[in-house]
């Protein structure tokens, strides 16, 4: 049985339970965006009625921890924190970074209770360990809601690679173009828009192979109404066939993206031509090692949430190796009916995930599925 399940069980309508939900609604008011690649957290301070004195919560990147503004909050009103349990969303961090150690303030401030909902895998961090190696009362209450509230940075700092969102479309027929090489319009104008709004625009970078982007001649940028914004990309391309190919519509004039190509480790020419970065990765057989790609991706370049649209290969051998977070797929209302066409994902290779949305995109079905990282890690549970 699922260790979350029983824990559920347990704390559910707890004081405890309770005021660690009250800490993840402090973090989910927090924008994702500003404080990237750090977690959101949120913190509060409960004296011994119960009764709670203040809340904290990291707002910026750089900026204090959740831990750090409560207690902050609570000096300025005067609070006793010696009579007083901190909650909180994540582990405290114990080791020095862009702030100091959340530890140092709780021991210094003598609090002499604390309650988390969440591990820190990050390896530096032994913050529960070191608070009761000085006499702090320290309670693990693993909450569901606070996994899923950081579960990008869990992922970045378990798997040490991007958290990767696949995109696909298909007919309702479940063919994704109507033969090999051929361009193939499938998705209407609503989930097209939506591709760019709610995923393109929320992404760091874009990942397709060569064969997807000459064939459809894709831009790989993002487009909301009038407005077009640039995307960073990143093809895989053994040959480096997009190198003397300035007629794509991927090379366009970038001011403040880039475009890489990724080659096998064999390519000795130069890393920088034609306003495009290479970059070297082991490949097996014309195949690149996505475990190894993506680790550089998000190690030497920063990416930290990446938007994968290829073609069913592709997709399929990243499903095939868990390397996908998140699922979404738009099927349209039209079929093709084609004995030359490319079919989709089957429903099989998404046994270990869960629908988490569908809705209606003005005839095309949107779907979204989530691959719980926690199922992936036992280290974690």
């Amino acid at each position: 049985m699922n260790w979350l399940f029983l824990w559920r069980k347990v704390m559910e309508n707890t004081p405890i339970s309770m005021l660690i939900n009250q800490a993840v609604a402090i973090a989910e008011s927090v924008d994702y965006q500003n404080v990237k690649p750090n977690p959101r957290v949120g913190a509060l301070i409960v004296d011994e009625r119960g009764k709670t004195i203040a809340l904290g919560a990291h707002q910026k990147w750089g900026g204090p921890h959740a831990e750090v503004v409560a207690i902050q909050e609570a000096l300025r009103a005067g609070v006793n924190l010696s009579k007083c349990t901190l909650y909180v969303t994540l582990e405290p961090c114990s080791h020095t970074g862009k702030t100091p150690p959340c530890t140092d303030l709780i021991i210094s401030q003598g609090i002499p209770r604390v309650v988390y909902a969440s591990k820190d895998p990050n390896p530096k961090v032994k913050g529960a360990e070191l608070l009761m190696a000085n006499g702090v009362d320290v309670i693990y209450s693993p909450s569901e809601k606070a996994l899923e509230l950081n579960k990008e940075f869990f992922i970045q700092q378990l798997f040490n690679k991007p958290y990767c969102i696949l995109k696909m479309a298909q007919t309702a027929d479940g063919y994704v173009t109507e033969a090999e090489g051929v361009q193939t319009s499938i998705s209407n104008s609503f989930s097209r828009a939506h591709v760019h709004k709610e995923l393109r625009s929320n992404c760091d970078a874009i990942l397709s192979t060569a064969k997807t982007v000459i064939t459809d001649n894709a831009r790989l940028n993002i487009r909301t109404g009038d407005n077009h914004s640039e995307l960073t990309a990143i093809v895989i391309d053994h040959d480096l066939d997009l190198l003397g190919r300035p007629d794509l519509a991927l090379r366009y004039k970038r001011t403040d993206s880039k475009l890489f190509l990724v080659t096998d480790l064999t390519y000795s020419g130069p890393l920088y031509a034609e306003s495009i970065d290479i970059i070297t990765t082991p490949f097996l057989n014309r195949r690149v090692d996505l475990h190894l790609l993506l680790q550089r991706l998000y190690k030497d370049y920063d990416i930290y949430r990446l938007l994968i649209e290829s073609g069913p290969l592709f997709a399929k051998s990243l499903l095939a190796q868990n390397l996908v977070d998140e699922y979404h797929l738009y099927t349209a209302s039209h079929s093709i009916s084609s004995n030359k066409g490319l079919l989709g994902i089957e429903r099989s290779l998404l046994k270990n995930s869960t629908k988490i949305h569908e809705v209606d995109l003005g005839g095309d079905l949107y779907e979204a599925f989530d691959f719980r990282w926690y199922d992936r890690e036992s280290s974690c549970k």
